[in-house]
């Protein structure tokens, strides 16, 4: 019997939920999202109608997302810690969240409760550094002018804890792993995230922008 299976039925997970530290991240960025989702309805209905969006653009999203420019960088260091809770769409915070919940709740049964949100920062931390490094020292990437938001460093920081203290663990996610064990799936999900990066474009001062998720 795997540790996981054995200490399922015994889940330190919903003791004292008010000091959880996954619910407080998951509350975190769930209530930013509202909050901007909301700072954009009051723009819709401030600005003149093809300008909201623009406006919106550079009064927040500028000055929270990442930027892939060390040049741009400097100018607004805050964005190493903002761009990991900002989230653009519903997909792409129902998306981080759930899985967020699901690698941050494994995590919880294995190891410590406090450890989670320092582990959650070092990943995002890790992640923006490589982007940065990425986008200015690959040449193909360099040209592209590039931002990164969302929780996916992070969360993927949880995951690659959760794969290597699972490694002998049997659990069995049909539906995502095709029947295979955690570590398989886990080490194909860690290549697939280094080699793809989901990317967006947004038209912009006549310039095509791509965005790393």
């Amino acid at each position: 019997m795997g540790i996981y299976e054995r200490d399922y039925k015994t889940s330190k997970f919903t003791d004292n939920l008010q000091e959880n530290a996954l619910v407080q991240l998951i509350t975190i960025n769930l209530v930013l999202f509202v909050l901007f989702q909301l700072i954009q309805v009051f723009y819709f209905f401030s600005f003149t109608e093809g300008t909201t969006g623009e406006k919106f653009m550079h009064d927040f999203y500028y000055n929270l997302a990442l930027p892939g420019s060390f040049s741009q960088f400097i100018h607004k260091p805050w964005t190493l810690i903002t761009h990991m809770f900002y989230h653009q769409g519903l997909w792409h915070i129902i998306g981080n969240m759930l899985w967020l919940w699901m690698f941050g709740y494994i995590f919880h049964d294995l190891t410590d409760n406090k450890k989670i949100i320092p582990l959650f920062i070092y990943g995002a931390l890790g992640g923006a550094i490589a982007f940065m490094l990425a986008y200015n020292f690959i040449p193909v990437l360099s040209s592209i002018n590039a931002s990164a938001t969302g929780a996916s460093a992070g969360r993927d920081s949880l995951h690659h804890h959760d794969a290597a203290a699972i490694a002998n663990a049997r659990i069995w996610l049909k539906a995502a792993c095709a029947g295979r064990p955690p570590c398989a799936c886990a080490g194909g999900g860690a290549t697939c995230r280094l080699q793809h990066v989901q990317q967006g474009r947004r038209l912009h001062s006549g310039r095509s922008r791509r965005q790393a998720l």
